[in-house]
């Protein structure tokens, strides 16, 4: 689901028919952006990976419950505040009906201005690695970079037989110095990219899948075989999802790097301390608001469900917004556990605008009233209550 700006008319014009051209359009039209942060960097694992004669060629962090942003954005448009958004039709505004509307706006100044600019993103949470390499992993340019990481993430699918769509991936940072995040993009823990770095036969399992995947076989290459390589095809590393990328894919850019990694190894030098589920429960017991039942019944079903528990209860927030949510997910999407006083009208009208004052300031605002089945709101919000593994 994306989050964006609550409207409450909704336009949809059903198309004849999805072409290939509309799909092009598509993927050439929008991007989706990945950003990650963990709500406690104490269960974050740092890890070297080191060739057996310590030479240190990346760092590796492994990250538990890691939370992820995507946010789409358009790469013609320049819409760094978001996408237009016509709250009177319920409508999203391109760029021709923009320019349209500004000049109706100039010629009617008097009429309020209807546009609001929607960023649309959505946020989950998973496991994921980040990997940082040096120059000693022979990681060359930003073609070698994403040549490895679909190679490593295809090696990591095999080895561990888990479908494609289980499994993200994405260059980061500075294109300069670019580094590798992989995640787990399952409903809960999939428990492989922990397997991974603290394994050893399961990272050696995936480097030498990587290394056949793209070469044929497992054994090295002489240097005749090797100037016969071609960059890459649809027998290797190619397929529909990396086309954006074709022209950077080059397996003759990784074949120093896979071979270095084959007499290699990941060192755990600071392993990640989680804090109890049982601990978290207890802690989020003693500080909700003893008065509210709603609190009570809403931590104790994630409890006994195994669910993803909020990082805080009863949060401190600025001044400004004037309101307390009950319970908080990092540091963005608040919970209000509403019960029989919010049946009052006056009260839902206050907690309508000060709720979206939060939404406006960017926060994700998920509300459950006590009359809904606790099962069906939480299902409603299954990317945020995740099972815990």
């Amino acid at each position: 689901m994306f989050y964006g700006y609550k409207y409450s008319k909704k336009v949809a014009q059903e198309s004849e028919k999805i072409t290939c051209q509309e799909e092009e359009r598509s993927r050439k039209f929008y991007q989706l952006k990945t950003y990650f942060s963990s709500d406690d960097t104490r269960a974050i694992s740092m890890c070297e990976l080191k060739t057996n004669n310590g030479t240190h060629l990346a760092n590796i962090r492994y990250i538990p419950s890691c939370r992820l942003t995507y946010i789409l954005e358009s790469k013609n448009d320049d819409n760094a505040n978001g996408f237009a958004f016509d709250t009177k039709t319920g409508d999203w505004i391109s760029a021709e009906r923009m320019a349209i509307h500004m000049q109706k706006q100039q010629q009617h100044p008097e009429e309020p201005n209807s546009i609001k600019y929607v960023k649309l993103f959505t946020e989950t949470t998973a496991n994921a690695i980040y990997i940082q390499p040096l120059d000693t992993l022979a990681l060359s340019d930003k073609g070698a970079v994403r040549t490895f990481l679909y190679a490593f993430k295809q090696a990591i699918e095999d080895v561990f037989q888990i479908e494609g769509s289980e499994i993200g991936a994405d260059v980061m940072g500075d294109e300069k110095v670019p580094n590798l995040l992989i995640y787990e993009n399952a409903e809960g823990s999939l428990g492989v990219l922990e397997r991974l770095v603290l394994e050893p036969a399961s990272y050696h399992a995936v480097v030498k899948r990587a290394y056949e995947i793209c070469y044929g076989r497992t054994t090295p290459l002489s240097e005749e075989e090797r100037a016969k390589l071609i960059p890459a095809d649809y027998t290797n590393l190619l397929n529909y999802y990396n086309q954006p990328y074709h022209q950077l894919i080059d397996i003759r850019k990784i074949y120093n790097t896979l071979s270095i990694m084959m007499n290699a190894d990941i060192e755990v030098r600071n392993a990640g301390q989680l804090q109890s589920y049982d601990k978290q429960y207890e802690e989020l017991e003693a500080t909700r608001a003893h008065n509210s039942s709603t609190e009570y019944e809403f931590l104790k079903y994630l409890y006994e469900h195994k669910l993803r528990l909020p990082d805080k209860a009863q949060p401190m927030f600025p001044e400004k917004y004037y309101v307390q949510p009950d319970f908080i997910y990092g540091d963005r999407i608040v919970v209000f556990c509403d019960g029989t006083p919010h049946d009052l009208p006056e009260v839902q009208e206050d907690d309508r605008k000060k709720r979206e004052v939060l939404e406006d300031a960017g926060y994700v605002v998920i509300v459950w009233y006590y009359k809904t089945p606790l099962a069906e709101f939480v299902s409603a919000h299954s990317d945020i209550f995740t099972p815990i593994s």
